[in-house]
């Protein structure tokens, strides 16, 4: 990849996450075939659109940063007579929300529009950063977006390490020490569509913290290594009471454990599991 390019990737980046709040209005502010929509006759373009996948929890977090060109006449500011930008999003996008104040944002139907409150003037770039959450579930999901202008460039990150897997087309690049598989599309026209399957995965916090059950009963394991000698030879009150605050101490851990993470089913898991009740 082009050092160029390496160098607006991380500009990128670092700029969405420092994205701030500002939710959408879900009223459509303008008529669409009004002229107050920016199209393509307006000399409007995209220059790079690049959107950003993670996972967290049940859904999917979805950043997005695309720069526009006008390559037209100058586009003048005027309070009360909006001028929109349109950028696509997926069915189904939840908690949209960007930097841009709330009466200039509008998501309607699978399009977000977005007034600059500035004038963009011939040769002027204008950057439009959004946020949204997906819930495909589990399985195969299909990402779609639509080129709403003619868009020199559009690349999709994928998360590496986060449960979401990706098929043919993608490369493998680190930006800012994390990992992203990373697909791109060049000089899309406007309308065109790109479809992205995605394998969606389950909790990944489930999967990690099924290592932690492991190392829970193994660390449980060797503290009972001397328990169960204990348990035969105590003669007294106090013995027995210690031993039986233990036991339960060492059940509520895991039991801990398993409601905060869910239900682990490996093999290894059930017949370690099986070997600390033993002992009780």
């Amino acid at each position: 990849m082009p050092v160029m390019s390496r160098v607006f990737i991380l500009v990128f980046y670092i700029t969405y996450l420092m994205l701030p709040s500002a939710y959408a209005s879900q009223d459509m502010p303008v008529n669409l075939t009004m002229p107050g929509i920016l199209g393509n006759e307006s000399g409007i373009r995209v220059v790079i659109d690049q959107v950003y996948i993670s996972k967290k929890d049940d859904h999917l977090e979805v950043s997005e940063v695309a720069v526009f060109r006008n390559d037209g006449p100058g586009i003048f500011y005027e309070p009360g007579n909006h001028t929109y930008f349109a950028i696509s999003i997926p069915s189904g996008a939840e908690k949209l929300n960007t930097s841009a104040m709330e009466c200039c944002l509008v998501q309607y139907e699978d399009t977000v529009f977005m007034d600059p409150m500035n004038p963009v003037y011939p040769g002027d770039n204008f950057e439009m950063k959004i946020t949204y959450s997906l819930f495909p579930g589990t399985g195969e999901y299909i990402f779609g977006k639509v080129a709403r202008y003619n868009t020199t460039s559009l690349s999709v990150f994928v998360d590496k390490n986060m449960g979401i897997g990706t098929g043919e087309g993608f490369s493998t690049i680190t930006i800012h020490g994390d990992e992203f598989k990373v697909i791109s599309f060049e000089n899309l026209s406007k309308d065109e569509a790109v479809k992205i399957p995605l394998q969606v995965s389950g909790n990944t916090d489930t999967y990690r913290n099924a290592g932690m059950f492991l190392a829970v009963l193994l660390a449980v394991l060797a503290v009972l290594s001397g328990f169960k000698y204990m348990k035969y030879r105590a003669g007294t009150k106090e013995s027995l009471e210690k031993l039986e605050h233990e036991k339960n101490r060492i059940f509520r851990t895991i039991h801990g454990f398993e409601k905060h993470a869910g239900s682990e089913e490996s093999g290894e898991y059930r017949k370690l599991k099986a070997h600390v009740l033993r002992y009780f």
